[in-house]
C-alpha cells in the first residue's frame, strides 16, 4: 500500500501533510484514520507507529506547523529595528501564509475542534503571541507604543488580523491580497492595539 522508496521520515512529513490538508477540510471529528492512511498512501500501522493515535498526530500537526510559523516570524522580525516594522513583520507573515500555505494558518488560528492541542492559558493558544508579547513590551519601554495592558493589546491586534484572514478565506474569489490591503489591515491592527 505504501509509496515505494518513501523514508520514514518522508512517511512522516506526509502524513502530516496530508492530516492537516484532511483536518482544516473537513474537520479534526469528521477526518477518520483510514482517510489519513488513503491520502498518504501509507500502512495504518505506519501512522500509529509514528503517532500513536488520531489524537496525538493532531497535536503533532500543532506543534511542527507552530514550529514552522514561529521560525518564519523570527528570521522576518531580525531583519528589522523598530516597534513598527516588527509588529508590521508578524503581520505580513501571516498575511503572505493565508495565501501560500492557507492549511498551515488556518490550522494554527482558525480550527475551533482543535482546542486540545492548545494550552490552557488563552493568550498561550494564539500562536506567536509570546513573540508579540516581547515586542509590545519593548515598544512600551522605548516609548514608542503607549503603555496599558498587554493582553488587552495583543487580543485586539489578533482580533484585527485574524478577522481579516477569515474573511479573506470564506470570501469565494481569491484574489491575491494586495499590498495596499495588507497596509489596510496593518493600519486597523494598530488602531485598534493602541488607541
Amino acid at each position: 500500500m505504501g509509496r515505494i522508496g518513501m523514508t520514514t521520515e518522508q512517511k512522516r512529513k506526509r502524513i502530516l501533510f496530508e492530516a492537516r490538508r484532511l483536518f482544516v477540510a473537513r474537520g479534526f471529528h469528521a477526518v477518520s484514520i483510514p482517510e489519513i492512511v488513503k491520502a498518504s498512501e501509507v500502512s495504518t500501522g505506519t501512522v500509529y507507529n509514528h503517532f500513536g493515535s488520531k489524537k496525538e498526530l493532531a497535536k503533532e500537526i500543532y506543534r511542527v506547523s507552530l514550529i514552522e510559523l514561529e521560525k518564519r516570524v523570527e528570521v522576518r522580525i531580525s531583519k528589522v529595528h523598530t516597534t513598527y516594522e516588527k509588529v508590521n513583520a508578524i503581520i505580513e507573515i501571516l498575511l503572505e501564509l493565508s495565501e501560500i500555505n492557507a492549511d498551515l494558518i488556518s490550522y494554527l488560528f482558525l480550527s475551533d475542534d482543535i482546542a486540545f492541542c492548545k494550552a490552557d492559558d488563552p493568550l498561550s493558544e494564539i500562536p506567536t503571541s509570546h513573540l508579540l508579547f516581547k515586542i509590545f513590551a519593548e515598544g512600551i519601554e522605548k516609548s514608542d507604543l503607549c503603555p496599558g495592558d498587554l493582553s488587552s493589546k495583543v487580543f485586539a491586534f489578533y482580533g484585527v488580523v485574524l478577522m481579516n484572514i477569515k474573511m479573506y478565506f470564506s470570501s469565494k474569489e481569491k484574489d491575491p491580497l494586495c499590498r495596499g490591503y495588507y497596509q489596510d489591515i496593518i493600519r486597523r491592527a494598530w488602531s485598534a492595539s493602541f488607541i
